[in-house]
């Protein structure tokens, strides 16, 4: 089932803000999208951290005085208030906003340095599909014979590059691989062609991550990624979700199995 829901509806599902129309189709999408479960997944990691390690402070009297105030005379008619006080209702609103705001952002880079360095890392993977498509360097050996693509890689690259799954072969075909480097690391690319469109797996050492699939839109490609037995796969193309999905899941499968 093609999913065209968007990471702010997913929140919103998270966050239980969507009506009920709304929830029974993202419980149906969810039902047959495995990337979109995994997105959630990854949501609801992000919020339970939050609430597990979040520090709250109570607030200033002071600051108290002025939210109360500001609801106070938002029940009624504020546009005759005198100036001043609706001066101090603009005030605290404003000290609001700006301690909301603060807390959300030291929230996000205390607990979740991992997705930050998540997201650069599937950027670099988007930015390197980019170059490699537009500058015709697809390959750096061309070969339908994935044995022959892992041992050539293998012998170039610090690490065991593992071979092309063969299970994806089925859908797609294995055009060959090149050496790469993703925010300056050495990495291995097997490049598939599926339904006329060019897919980079990138494999690369990397002990950190999930071993669920994390797939997203980023930059107008999908993007897919996970670690698995010390590797970090990183699955880029300008697909759409479901046969990106489809592929990733025949290549996972081989990879768990290896």
């Amino acid at each position: 089932m093609e999913s065209n829901f968007e990471s702010q509806r997913l929140s919103a599902f998270l966050d239980g803000a969507l009506d009920e129309s709304q929830q029974r189709a993202m419980r149906a999408a969810l039902r047959f999208d495995a990337g979109l479960r995994a997105e959630l997944q990854a949501l609801r990691r992000v919020r339970d951290a939050v609430h597990a390690h979040a520090v709250l402070y109570p607030a200033p009297e002071r600051l108290a005085e002025r939210i109360r105030l500001a609801v106070v005379l938002a029940r009624g008619p504020a546009a005759h208030a005198p100036h001043t006080v609706r001066r101090r209702v603009r005030s605290a609103w404003a000290v609001a906003a700006i301690a909301v705001t603060g807390l959300a952002a030291w929230g996000l880079q205390a607990i979740a340095p991992g997705v930050e360095a998540d997201e650069r890392l599937m950027d670099a993977a988007v930015t390197s599909h980019v170059r490699a498509t537009r500058q015709a360097r697809l390959v750096d050996l061309a070969s339908a014979d994935r044995e022959k693509v892992a041992a050539w890689l293998s012998t170039r690259l610090p690490f065991y590059a593992p071979p092309a799954a063969d299970k994806a072969d089925a859908a797609a075909g294995l055009l060959g691989g090149r050496i790469d480097s993703l925010e300056g690391r050495s990495t291995a690319a097997m490049v598939y062609r599926l339904d006329g469109h060019v897919v980079d797996v990138f494999v690369l050492p990397m002990t950190t991550g999930d071993d669920v699939v994390s797939t997203s839109s980023l930059r107008g490609y999908t993007v897919s990624h996970w670690t698995h037995g010390g590797l970090r796969w990183c699955v880029v193309s300008d697909l759409s979700r479901k046969p990106l999905v489809a592929f990733v899941q025949a290549l996972k499968q081989t990879v768990d199995a290896s």
